[in-house]
């Protein structure tokens, strides 16, 4: 997933950073200024010494003054995260805690700020979405706390079919849908008979059918 992004050039206070961002709008490229060490769903890749990786640019556009030599990630500028710091699943309901940034376009309001729990179908892919409760927090981070009542996953997991766990954040005009990851010290209790809040292999969270879970453990 591509993404294109105007960033406020208030939340870009490098000059370089300011001829990077004209360069890539006005040759259309949905790239967004995060430090991250990949290049997937359009982000700009970082190279060791700290600065953004525009080698994939020369030769094309080697005599375009917009594109600087070397642009130095800004102290601070990170990926967006989707963390669960605790999750509860009984007969009754899915209780959720935790966290989400874009730590590069951080909310400066509530109004500008938002976080949704997105129920996935592995199987179908289809979603159910549910708001939850966010508090900003001066790191940058949204902490949000969420209640799903039981009955919106019951005939997936009857049909013992997993449910995987996204957050929708948002963050001034900017929205990602994010996978949600368990911190490695995350609370998770299962009380229920339906299924089991589960971390798969990679740290994302799923919601596995209690058949399912059964099978594993046999």
């Amino acid at each position: 997933m591509k993404v294109s992004v105007i960033l406020p050039v208030y939340y870009v206070p490098e000059p370089e950073l300011v001829r990077a961002r004209y360069f890539f709008l006005r040759n259309g490229m949905p790239f967004e200024f995060a430090a991250t060490a990949s290049v997937s769903r359009g982000y700009l890749p970082v190279m060791p010494d700290g600065c953004f990786d525009f080698r994939a640019f020369k030769g094309k556009h080697d005599f375009d003054h917009l594109l600087p030599d070397a642009v130095r990630v800004p102290p601070g500028l990170q990926p967006e995260k989707a963390e669960l710091l605790a999750g509860d699943l009984c007969n009754r309901a899915l209780s959720l805690k935790g966290f989400g940034q874009i730590g590069y376009l951080p909310p400066r309001s509530k109004q500008e700020a938002g976080i949704t729990v997105i129920l996935q179908n592995r199987t179908t892919k289809e979603e159910r979405r549910i708001p939850a409760v966010i508090r900003l927090l001066p790191q940058r981070r949204m902490r949000f706390v969420a209640a799903v009542d039981i009955a919106l996953l019951a005939d997936w997991l009857a049909l013992q079919q997993t449910v995987d766990l996204f957050l929708e954040v948002k963050a001034g005009t900017l929205l990602k849908k994010l996978r949600l990851h368990a911190d490695p010290h995350a609370k998770l209790g299962n009380y229920g008979r339906c299924g089991e809040l589960s971390v798969t292999k990679y740290g994302n969270v799923s919601i596995i059918p209690a058949a399912t879970e059964q099978r594993k453990r046999a």
